[in-house]
């Protein structure tokens, strides 16, 4: 059921209420669809698309309370645990590692920050932490020094067992 109301449009659909403030009749209509996996599975992209932005524009993507983050030396230390990700856009790895933390953003454990770092445009950093190829991960500490590093981490599941997180 949908009421068009002066704000926006109110849709009861799939057992939930929603709420939308643009009154776009084909977005309030795909909410008010009575398949709720396919409500869960639009939520799941768009939350995806807006991490994958917010990370384009440079921005963290906040997740419960750890963050996902293009790299910026200011934000070394900031959380109990950091680890710096090496990716490549051309590594189909990193491409599957991105995409992969982007869509489970919400699990990354608290007072962890996971920091994207251009493995193409980071020469100083790679040096500094003897990393060779792409698809690295290093954690290190508030004073950036190495803890721990592993190569070939293709999701967020293994690196939180990895560096037990």
């Amino acid at each position: 059921m949908m009421i068009a109301l002066g704000l926006g449009t109110l849709v009861l659909g799939a057992g939930a209420l929603f709420f939308f403030t643009s009154a776009s009749p084909d977005v309030a209509q795909r909410a008010a669809t009575d398949d709720p996996q396919q409500n869960n599975t639009s939520a799941q992209q768009r939350a995806t698309q807006n991490t994958d932005t917010r990370i384009a524009q440079g921005e963290p993507a906040t997740a419960g309370s750890g963050v996902y983050a293009p790299y910026a030396p200011e934000r070394v230390g900031q959380t109990a645990r950091t680890i710096l990700s090496f990716s490549a856009p051309w590594c189909t790895s990193c491409q599957a590692f991105e995409e992969d933390i982007t869509q489970h953003a919400a699990e990354i454990p608290a007072g962890v920050t996971i920091l994207k770092v251009d493995y193409d445009a980071r020469d100083d950093l790679k040096k500094r932490y003897g990393v060779r190829s792409q698809n690295t991960f290093v954690e290190v500490d508030k004073d950036g020094n190495v803890v721990k590093s592993v190569v070939g981490v293709r999701n967020l599941a293994t690196l939180v067992r990895v560096f037990e997180l």
